[in-house]
């Protein structure tokens, strides 16, 4: 499987069955709730990965760019 399709499942893991409505409501009321939602993503999509430690760079420019 790509890295794409990969991180594209880890995604859609992380947004939907994986952010539960405590979650939803901690990341709109401040950035602790946002950081637990980005550290959520970042965990699914490394536990995903084959071999997570040759992608460490782009966990980190994608966890960024989802905080942001």
């Amino acid at each position: 499987m790509s890295t794409f399709v990969v991180l594209l499942f880890a995604h859609l893991l992380g947004d939907f069955p994986l952010q539960t409505n405590r979650v939803f409501k901690m990341k709109l009321a401040n950035k602790r709730g946002l950081s637990l939602h980005v550290a959520i993503h970042l965990i699914v999509a490394a536990a995903l990965l084959k071999d997570f430690w040759l992608y460490w760079p782009l966990l980190l420019v994608l966890g960024i760019v989802h905080f942001v």
